[in-house]
């Protein structure tokens, strides 16, 4: 019975190293902005990424607390690798965070409905917005 637990173990680890790789290209690598485009919007930096596809995924695969971890490796081991806009700021860290654990709790053992998904969008844009004008 142990090494069945050993093996659930060992393909948990697995696939968050997958999708911690994956949010990790997609992020950083992946990206397109006013450094590609300048024209788009004169004047403005932007940003735009694709690591919510991964921190989704672990979200509805795992749970939040596993997507919460996730994010945080994510954030600091994407950080060293290749620093994007200056210095580390935790702020962006406990915004992963918190942006994973609203996946999690929303995604995590649910039917995907469309009402869902828009009420997802809407708690995700009010609590990052109020968490981002905090900080």
């Amino acid at each position: 019975m142990n090494s069945i637990k050993t093996i659930k173990k060992s393909k948990l680890i697995a696939y968050l190293g997958l999708l911690l790789a994956l949010d990790i290209v997609l992020t950083r690598f992946l990206q397109l902005g006013s450094a590609q485009f300048p024209l788009l919007i004169p004047g403005i930096p932007w940003r735009v990424d694709f690591g919510f596809v991964p921190a989704s995924i672990c979200a509805a695969l795992f749970g939040p607390w596993w997507a919460a971890l996730e994010a945080v490796a994510a954030d600091l081991i994407g950080f060293f690798l290749m620093p994007v806009g200056g210095p580390f700021f935790p702020g962006y860290t406990v915004l992963a965070v918190t942006r994973s654990i609203i996946y999690g709790l929303f995604l995590y053992n649910c039917t995907a409905t469309s009402y869902r998904n828009i009420i997802l969008r809407c708690v995700l844009t009010a609590f990052c917005v109020a968490l981002i004008s905090d900080l």
